[in-house]
């Protein structure tokens, strides 16, 4: 995978990593999240910007819109954990395998592995999916939901493999991979 990354890219991701730091925690997001926002900005600019102008110039054009799209998938994931009900985790003492939770006052309640709906899946997909954008081809979407969640605790959406590197990658590791039988997975943060 090393091998993919564009070493312009890695260079101006490494200058600026002090202030990327400093704009997550301001944001009020993981340093990934923001990082994950500026190298999909990048692209906006030419190749002669990114190498031949300096870091602090690169990251000052696109630094608005990462800091705004971080900051939307922030507040989406804030939004979607009030609707799955996930403050009630908090006071939460054990987790067990029959996917029962116990309280410290002894209440016991369950969660319930179930499909996630159209619309629960394409809020997740195109609000909290660091493209904001929701697959198409998802063939299959499961969650775990707390009692009367109307969105999961968690979630993991399967579709065809369509990257022809992950495919290639694969391969090289011995497997004989039918592209028709390899899903991806996403899942968002936290998710």
């Amino acid at each position: 995978m090393d091998g993919l990354r564009d070493p312009d890219v890695e260079t101006f991701v490494g200058a600026m990593g002090t202030r990327i730091r400093a704009d997550a925690e301001t944001v009020g997001v993981g340093l990934r999240t923001l990082e994950i926002q500026v190298r999909l900005h990048l692209p906006r600019l030419s190749r002669p910007a990114i190498a031949g102008w300096s870091p602090d110039k690169v990251y000052e054009e696109i630094r608005l819109q990462a800091v705004v799209r971080a900051a939307q998938v922030r507040q989406s994931a804030e939004d979607a954990a009030h609707q799955a009900h996930a403050s009630v985790l908090l006071n939460v003492h054990k987790a067990h395998r029959d996917l029962s939770l116990s309280f410290g006052d002894g209440y016991r309640t369950r969660v319930r592995f179930a499909e996630v709906g159209p619309s629960a899946g394409h809020l997740v997909q195109s609000r909290l999916h660091y493209l904001h954008s929701e697959r198409a081809d998802t063939a299959a979407q499961f969650g775990l939901f707390l009692p009367g969640a109307t969105m999961p605790i968690t979630y993991a959406a399967f579709s065809r493999c369509d990257r022809q590197y992950v495919l290639d990658a694969l391969t090289g590791h011995g497997l004989d991979v039918n592209p028709e039988r390899v899903m991806n997975v996403f899942h968002p943060p936290g998710g």
